[in-house]
């Protein structure tokens, strides 16, 4: 899903994207049949720093990575140098979104402890300054349904966790935007380098 936007992207900045175990080209977990953004968060910078790539980064989380990005953010904040996060979950989805969110939730042969996912986002994070997009699928003006009305007061509250956020929306996008609006992500990526290389 991300194959329109990583050749732009590559001419703006080095990128790195990884498959979690059990996904893509990854092998399936060994032994360990649960698993959260927190364990997941912890494996994206152990494999970071096995492959030799030194921060801060640019994070971008895409559905249930923002649960990721943003655990991510509360282990390392100083490795955190911008965020996009790209029509994604919130900590708590699983509890005060449709009823088909609350679970179990599965990826890769495991089960996702939403409860330790939310947890591991120690409450946001409270990102600072870091440059932060939300970017959403969608257009407000035109949700009449709770669940869409839902979606976008998270997505919105999202963009308060730093004081240099914003919200942006891709309005002829479904939830996968990277494939319906590349442009739109591309653009927010360059704005977050840019960001992140004014503030040093």
């Amino acid at each position: 899903m991300w194959s329109k936007v990583l050749k732009p992207l590559r001419a703006i900045t080095r990128v790195c994207i990884s498959d979690r175990p059990g996904l893509g080209s990854s092998p399936a977990r060994i032994g360990v049949k649960t698993t959260d953004a927190g364990t997941h968060a912890a494996e994206l910078r152990a494999l970071l720093t096995t492959v030799g790539e030194k921060g801060p980064f640019i994070l971008i989380g895409h559905s249930y990575a923002g649960l990721i990005v943003r655990a991510f953010a509360a282990q390392a904040p100083t490795e955190v140098a911008g965020m996009l996060l790209l029509d994604a979950c919130w900590p708590g989805i699983h509890r005060d979104y449709l009823p088909s969110y609350k679970g179990p939730w599965h990826e890769g042969g495991t089960t996702v402890d939403m409860g330790a996912s939310e947890r591991a986002d120690a409450g946001g994070p409270d990102l600072g300054s870091t440059p932060l997009i939300v970017l959403v699928a969608g257009d407000p003006a035109k949700a009449t349904s709770q669940g869409d009305k839902a979606w976008f007061a998270h997505q919105e509250e999202a963009a308060r966790l730093s004081r240099n956020g914003s919200l942006r929306f891709a309005t002829r996008s479904g939830h996968v935007i990277q494939r319906d609006q590349p442009s739109k992500v591309i653009s927010a990526v360059r704005d977050l380098v840019a960001a992140a290389r004014a503030q040093g």
